[in-house]
């Protein structure tokens, strides 16, 4: 058996972690730098207390709403594996539908452009189990996305997108819709390391 270890300096890198001041996003960041230096996280509002602890070199805050600010990341890390765990909308003080929108859709569009030509390994989207709206709780392998908020709306749209540049433009990607934050940590290992 491979341990994680292994596994973890197989992924192709730099590796690049978009919103790694939220749960899952500080817990891989955590877990990578243990294995390996050529890992960055992004976040946005400091101070980021998920964070703390956590050398500087692996960690830039920038606002990735602004354009040229995304530009700037993909060119200064140069990612071959980027993990998108950015989201607005999951907790119920987020009430801004149109920051839902800009910052879980049109904000996955303009990675999606902005990688589509660069030779990536993987880009990994979090995806939430409120796609499944009121099935949450607890959906059969065979049920449909019934979205029933702005932001399940907004990350159904995300996920549709994703399998588009998947199916379509052959972009290596994938959504994946984490139920349990902990579950959620063990399918972007299975994904990474379906053996």
């Amino acid at each position: 058996m491979i341990s994680i270890e292994e596994k973890i300096k197989k992924i192709q890198g730099p590796i690049l972690i978009l919103g790694a001041s939220g749960f899952l996003g500080a817990n891989l960041l955590k877990k990578l730098i243990q294995h390996r230096d050529d890992v960055f996280g992004t976040y946005f509002h400091a101070p980021a207390w998920r964070l703390e602890g956590v050398p500087a070199k692996h960690l830039i805050q920038t606002d990735l709403l602004v354009d040229s600010n995304l530009d700037s990341l993909l060119s200064q890390t140069s990612p071959k594996t980027i993990f998108n765990c950015v989201a607005y909308g999951a907790y119920s003080f987020e009430t801004d539908s149109s920051l839902i929108y800009q910052t879980n859709f049109n904000l996955t569009e303009k990675i999606l452009i902005q990688l589509e030509p660069l030779d990536i390994a993987a880009y990994i989207h979090t995806g939430s189990s409120s796609e499944y709206g009121d099935k949450a709780a607890g959906p059969a392998e065979s049920d449909l996305p019934n979205p029933n908020s702005d932001y399940a709306v907004s990350k159904v749209a995300a996920a549709n997108l994703i399998r588009y540049y998947g199916q379509k433009k052959k972009l290596p990607c994938a959504n994946l819709r984490f139920f349990t934050p902990f579950m959620g940590l063990w399918r972007i290992r299975h994904a990474l390391f379906p053996t």
